[in-house]
């Protein structure tokens, strides 16, 4: 077949199709776009208040410990412990340890505040509030430390009367509506850095109050006040939210909820996703038996011990001969015993006749 012939059936080829109707997708698709936007807040968000730890990690830290014999731990180790042990939930044995450690906030701040925490667990409101004072000269009024002495005071009240949260205020923070976000070196000072401070102190506590509490409660709904006072409604709404977690029979903090609600619908806003901020706490649970699998009374001590021998054991002796011999000899000796008493009273019957 010639070139020709090819470029003939080529073009034909093509004619036909260029002749055949394409088949029109008639499929058509409507976008619907949402009235309703996130609300932009540009100086404060809070943190992602995670529940406990994370798992992996604190395995991790198990394992190494394990792998050294508890007899050349060093300082670290023994803080690593007791840092461990809170965070796998058991604070009383990490007091036993940050007892003998002597932290300090200069020089281990961050185990300086797993031991606050440690004793915030322990219910040692006014142990923790004298530690806090025994290392630091005084207190800034909006504070990290600040907030977690009026925290620690709250909770030592709460324990006396469990109306307390109820009819008191923790921080007596009052919204200035002088103040302004657009004033960005005031509103900083006064706003917005002690919220931050806020953030982190109730982040820490988060991580280890997993019942309900209704100072903590008491503490994110005050925080919602003032971000609803500064009209921050996303935010109030995360503060309000987590307030109810904490005490749910708070009637007081579901009508604040309802109405921060109506506030983000009425400008528009998306209600946030409360879970973003504040997860459930699976993921971070954590089996307490592998603290114990690894730390065990005997795998926690190095030291060798020995068992004590309280009686010698004979060795067995050994005969030269088989034990089925003795049973036959011995029955052949009762015959023979046998057979000469026999035979001894026949001759004494024999004699005794011949003689009458």
């Amino acid at each position: 077949m010639s070139l020709r012939h090819f470029t003939n059936i080529a073009a034909l080829s093509t004619a036909l199709v260029a002749a055949v109707p394409a088949s029109a997708d008639t499929t058509s698709y409507h976008y619907v776009h949402s009235r309703y936007r996130a609300e932009y807040c540009s100086w404060f968000e809070f943190t992602t208040l995670d529940r406990g730890f994370d798992i992996d990690s604190t395995r991790m830290d198990l394992d190494f410990l394990a792998s050294k014999p508890r007899k050349i731990w060093t300082r670290s180790d023994s803080l690593l412990f007791a840092r461990t042990s809170l965070r796998a939930g058991d604070p009383q044995l990490a007091k036993h340890y940050f007892n003998k450690l002597d932290v300090s906030i200069q020089n281990d701040p961050g185990y300086w505040w797993d031991e606050l925490m440690m004793l915030y667990s322990l219910n040692r409101f006014e142990e923790a509030e004298d530690h806090i004072h025994e290392t630091n000269e005084g207190i800034l009024e909006g504070s990290e430390l600040y907030f977690l002495h009026k925290l620690l005071d709250a909770e030592f009240e709460q324990a006396k009367d469990s109306k307390w949260s109820r009819q008191n205020s923790l921080f007596h923070w009052q919204v200035d509506t002088t103040l302004s976000p657009l004033d960005k070196t005031e509103f900083a000072e006064s706003v917005q850095q002690p919220l931050h401070n806020l953030d982190a102190v109730l982040s820490r506590i988060v991580r280890h109050v997993h019942e309900d509490d209704p100072v903590l409660s008491k503490a994110f709904s005050e925080t919602g006040d003032i971000l609803a006072g500064y009209q921050s409604w996303s935010q109030a709404y995360i503060a309000y939210s987590v307030s109810r977690h904490y005490n749910k029979r708070d009637k007081e903090t579901l009508s604040k909820i309802k109405s921060v609600k109506a506030e983000l619908v009425k400008r528009q806003y998306k209600i946030p996703n409360f879970r973003k901020y504040f997860p459930r706490t699976e993921y971070y649970r954590f089996d307490y038996d592998v603290l114990k699998e690894h730390y065990g009374p005997q795998a926690t001590d190095s030291t060798l011990y020995i068992k004590p021998v309280y009686r010698t054991e004979k060795e067995a002796e050994i005969l030269p001969f088989k034990v089925e011999f003795i049973y036959v000899g011995g029955l052949g000796l009762m015959f023979l015993l046998i057979f000469i008493f026999v035979r001894s009273s026949s001759k004494q019957k024999r004699k005794t006749t011949l003689n009458s």
